[in-house]
């Protein structure tokens, strides 16, 4: 996996202190205890944050900590726009007392607002249908040299019975650097929650998302981004310097990538982001070389909640020689299920979805390539990744975590950030193998006989309107 090196930044780490988190309370817990430990720095970054009980104790117990260090503690907070305004009550009034409360404090908290929501799409959309067109997708936690990275995000659901997939990462601080400074260069061009809990776009943003030029804002945000999707090494000092200028963080992304804080590193993490809209594909560009270069006789386990990969990654699975499983949501343990309206007919857009790729398989005779769904009563699935197991191995040396889906919003509108992590740690392989069978121990074969199933039967209308929604859901 040489190549990753050409295609993303590259840190080296100790396996010994990378652990894997397996189940929503345990990541709720580890928030709160990792907050609690905080001396320095916390960053926080989702698509929103709910306003539920255990949502607001995770609120209070970061006010406190706030209080308790003062401006000692340097605190980022990243939520999307349009998710994090939604409603009466939402992320943006239930996190603007912390300014209010702590107005000498280093504390800011940012809402990412997508370029592509303008004009008459911005006036004509509601609520909740404006956050098709694009959003902050991506989700990590910072506290002093701790990493958490996961495709949860910060709600009630995701604390209970929600599965997703969750990584903390311990005494790594230049990677924690690393994703500082991202947070951080992404609220310079966000919209800066005020203590009086009005949003207004950041001083060092000087093209205006939603009423300024498109192009202009799409070519500072895609220059502003562009050293952290680059290698190391390839990085032009000139762009170094100015993002350490503008980012305000000790970060010096000039750094050899070859050079470590430890002694006996053998993991490699290499971060990817997305950002499709102004142009930034680097997440997308490293998953198909992925898939175009997984070799043969090994095998693959491919995993997304929301199942609706694009075609090129359909036609890259179908293409290479490694043995897939791929793990998506049964209808019942889809995030959608239940909702009011024409979002209760979302669920069915993926079962239409995954027959579409289940006869693309058939098609192509790979019997090698199996379809599971995750059925677990009362829990629904937002688990997203690979695992490879290379040649002959029973445990995997490499996995993707982090916000993508893998589908066309991935690629095409939202803002993503995803890890590759190769190691030869065989503790840390071991919790990844075992972290794959957990999810799949609640899994079950598709066949072609599901699909005759009441539960599986999809609207005529549905089946029609797949080929649109798909690029937004």
């Amino acid at each position: 996996f040489k190549w990753l090196n050409k295609l993303a930044p590259c840190f080296a780490v100790n396996g010994n202190n990378v652990k894997v988190i397996e189940t929503p309370k345990e990541f709720y817990s580890t928030l709160l205890n990792c907050i609690q430990n905080a001396n320095k720095r916390i960053v926080l970054s989702a698509l929103y944050l709910g306003t539920d009980e255990l949502d607001r104790q995770l609120v209070n117990c970061l006010n406190e900590k706030i209080k308790e260090k003062g401006t000692d503690l340097d605190v980022d907070i990243l939520l999307d726009y349009t998710r994090g305004t939604r409603g009466e009550t939402n992320s943006k009034t239930l996190l603007a007392p912390i300014l209010k409360e702590n107005p000498n404090n280093s504390v800011k908290i940012s809402f990412f607002h997508t370029p592509n929501l303008r004009g008459v799409v911005k006036t004509c959309l509601p609520a909740r249908w404006n956050e098709i067109v694009g959003v902050n997708h991506i989700k990590l936690f910072i506290f002093d040299d701790t990493l958490v990275i996961s495709g949860a995000n910060l709600s009630t659901n995701y604390f209970e019975q929600r599965q997703d997939r969750y990584m903390s990462f311990t005494k790594v601080k230049k990677l924690a650097d690393y994703f500082q400074a991202l947070t951080k260069t992404v609220s310079s061009f966000s919209f800066q929650l005020q203590p009086n809990g009005e949003l207004k776009l950041s001083e060092g943003c000087p093209h205006h998302p939603v009423t300024g030029n498109f192009q202009e804002y799409a070519v500072f945000v895609r220059t502003s981004m562009q050293p952290y999707s680059l290698p190391y090494r390839s990085i032009n000092p000139q762009i170094c310097e100015n993002m350490s200028n503008d980012t305000d963080s000790s970060i010096s992304p000039c750094q050899s990538a070859t050079k470590s804080d430890c002694d006996d590193c053998d993991t490699f993490v290499y971060p990817s982001l997305q950002l499709g809209c102004v142009g930034i594909t680097q997440d997308e560009n490293l998953t198909k070389t992925l898939l175009k270069l997984l070799p043969e006789n090994t095998q693959t386990y491919f995993t997304s909640g929301y199942f609706n990969i694009t075609n090129e990654y359909s036609k890259l699975i179908l293409e290479n020689k490694s043995q897939f499983d791929v793990l998506v949501a049964s209808p019942d343990a889809n995030g959608f299920l239940g909702s009011a309206g024409f979002s209760g007919n979302i669920p069915s857009v993926y079962v239409q979805l995954t027959k579409n790729f289940f006869n693309q398989v058939a098609e192509t005779n790979r019997n090698d390539i199996k379809i599971w769904e995750y059925m677990r009563p009362k829990w629904t699935y937002h688990s997203k990744g690979l695992w490879f197991y290379d040649k002959g191995s029973e445990l995997p040396c490499l996995t993707m975590l982090g916000s993508s889906n893998y589908g066309s919003r991935s690629v095409q509108r939202d803002l993503e950030a995803q890890i590759t992590l190769v190691t030869t740690n065989t503790g840390l392989m071991k919790q990844l193998h075992q972290e794959r069978v957990n999810l799949f121990q609640h899994a079950k074969p598709v066949t072609q006989s599901t699909f005759t199933k009441p539960k599986y039967v999809v609207k005529r209308w549905v089946s029609f309107a797949t080929a649109i929604l798909r690029h937004y859901f």
